[in-house]
């Protein structure tokens, strides 16, 4: 397609400021990582050995960084080479290779695979909580780790009560801590928000059922204020009010990098951009899907279907004239390793229209500046000037995505 100069020029500065953006906005940086599943559980199979798994660290590390503190920037420490440590007793199941990705602000991915894949294992690697087969992980010097565990609410005093449990949270907050009142009148807003009546605040937390204490973990946890949340199968004992409550803070509250592992299609469609898929296959190759979790279904069920014809015998392939299609393509896959691969077919049309819904949007964008510069009060009234520069602010944020999803396509353009 045909790219005029100013255009190129347009792409350009458009490519230097994104990259600018992506640099102060890095938070989480995986470098050729490879994880292992703990080998604890592996005799167990499934997720029941990542919940296990999940109880174990989180009753040795209930409030540390998994919950919303800071870790160092400096990069985690991978594990020894196998070379320099005893061979286990069984070989063990590669969940995660050679993974490269750098989270972002606003990413918002959704990670998926069958039961066993390394779903919570890869949260918690991203944590420092499972030692890596070999890579690093970097995290920035603003880091806030939020961390909903399918293990619940461990290590809670017996006497502690609601409000108190949620006043610690929000003191443990960037900029919280400093005045108990005000950390008092933010942990009512917050019980509020999450459908906790007043008269509920001052019960124990042990008095709870099994929804409440769910609910006021995922409370707890974003009152720390983290800027990456991963959330691990928070549809499994939310009941609907709470969830509608946390897409609406997700959708319209959270500016930060969200993780959300789950099987609720329905959730997942609504709150992430992209999925990782992993395999489960014990090679751990991690696929970057770059549309919602229904076409991923609806691709892996067309894929079934065609592995499940049968084998034509050599009879009936001389009986037949023409030659078979090819297999359809698969449509917006990226590998996510450090091996770049040279773009596909489809992958180059994706990044042609991504290069024509920029250009588009920052016409729109100019234009609205254009009248923002050019108001004049006496012909145009003030609510239409909070409307366009509104306007101006959302266009931007689409912008930023649109670059963002150009930027990695653009980098392997020229392979």
């Amino acid at each position: 397609a045909y790219i005029s100069p100013i255009s190129r020029l347009y792409l350009a500065q458009v490519r230097l400021d994104s990259e600018m953006q992506r640099l102060g906005s890095k938070l989480v940086r995986c470098v050729d990582v490879s994880i292992d599943a703990p080998m604890p559980g592996a005799a167990e199979g499934g997720e029941r050995a990542e919940e296990e798994g999940d109880k174990a660290e989180a009753s040795g590390a209930a409030d540390g960084a998994a919950n919303g503190q800071p870790l160092p920037s400096s990069p985690l420490p991978s594990s020894p080479l196998p070379s320099a440590r005893k061979p286990p007793p069984l070989a063990p199941k590669r969940v995660v290779s050679r993974f490269t990705y750098d989270f972002l602000r606003k990413d918002r991915i959704g990670i998926v695979g069958p039961n066993g894949a390394g779903k919570s294992t890869l949260l918690r690697a991203l944590q420092g909580q499972v030692a890596l087969a070999s890579g690093e992980i970097e995290v920035g010097d603003t880091l806030v780790y939020g961390h909903y565990a399918q293990a619940g609410l461990v290590g809670v005093p017996d006497d502690l009560r609601v409000v108190g449990l949620v006043k610690e949270a929000v003191a443990m907050a960037p900029g919280g801590g400093v005045s108990a009142d005000a950390d008092e009148k933010k942990a009512a807003g917050l019980l509020s928000k999450f459908l906790f009546s007043p008269r509920r605040w001052h019960e124990r937390v042990v008095k709870l059922s099994g929804g409440e204490r769910r609910r006021l973990q995922m409370l707890a946890v974003l009152a720390k204020q983290p800027n990456f949340l991963m959330l691990d199968e928070p549809t499994n004992d939310l009941d609907l009010d709470t969830l509608g409550v946390l897409e609406d803070f997700l959708l319209d509250e959270f500016t930060g990098v969200l993780v959300v592992v789950s099987h609720d299609r329905y959730f997942l469609d609504k709150v992430v951009d992209h999925l990782f898929v992993l395999p489960g296959d014990g090679v751990g190759e991690v696929l970057d899907w770059q549309a919602s979790f229904t076409d991923y279904l609806a691709y892996r069920e067309r894929e079934q279907q065609r592995e499940r014809k049968p084998t034509p015998q050599p009879s009936d392939i001389a009986a037949t004239a023409p030659a078979p299609a090819p297999a359809p393509a698969m449509p917006a896959v990226a590998a996510a390793t450090t091996t770049l691969k040279p773009l596909s077919n489809f992958e180059r049309k994706s990044l042609e229209r991504l290069e024509a819904e920029m250009e588009g949007l920052a016409a729109q964008r100019v234009e609205l500046q254009a009248k923002v510069d050019g108001f004049d009060a006496a012909r145009s009234g003030y609510s239409e000037l909070s409307e366009w520069t509104e306007q101006i602010e959302q266009l931007g944020e689409q912008l930023e995505s649109v670059e963002n999803k150009w930027l990695v396509l653009e980098e392997r353009a020229e392979l």
